[in-house]
């Protein structure tokens, strides 16, 4: 094998295994089913249901949401903290294992801490959809 052909199976192998960063479309099963499974524990601590606004990006098996939660009646919690909650941003970071996409990661936070929290405890998770913040 020729080092050019050896070079260019080098890259599309690397191409191949680097996964594409893309947000998926609203109604879209993915962002339906990651909308769904932060649901559940954000609805548990802010004590009633939640919607959510913002951004999903989704590199392969690994998802982050960063956006807004409001109350879906549109009024504000009936619990003083998670009133407070409501008012910072919201990351979450997840991963699809078995066909069903899990949140491994999430917080409300009015600086980077919620996106430092994942990234450290998830450091496996790719540069592509969670680069490293300059120091």
């Amino acid at each position: 094998m020729t080092l050019t052909r050896l070079l260019l199976v080098f890259s599309l192998l690397a191409s191949i295994a680097r996964a594409e960063v893309y947000e998926p479309k609203p109604g879209t099963p993915d962002r339906k089913a990651i909308m769904d499974a932060m649901r559940v524990p954000v609805t548990k601590q802010i004590g009633e249901p939640v919607e959510f606004t913002g951004s999903v990006k989704i590199s392969g098996n690994w998802a982050r949401f960063e956006g807004n939660v409001g109350t879906k009646s549109g009024k504000p919690p009936k619990k003083e903290d998670a009133r407070f909650d409501l008012e910072l941003d919201f990351l979450a970071l997840l991963r699809k294992e078995n066909g069903e996409w899990k949140v491994l990661s999430w917080g409300f936070s009015g600086d980077i801490s919620a996106y430092m929290d994942a990234k450290k405890k998830f450091p496996e998770v790719p540069k592509d959809l969670m680069p490293d913040l300059p120091q």
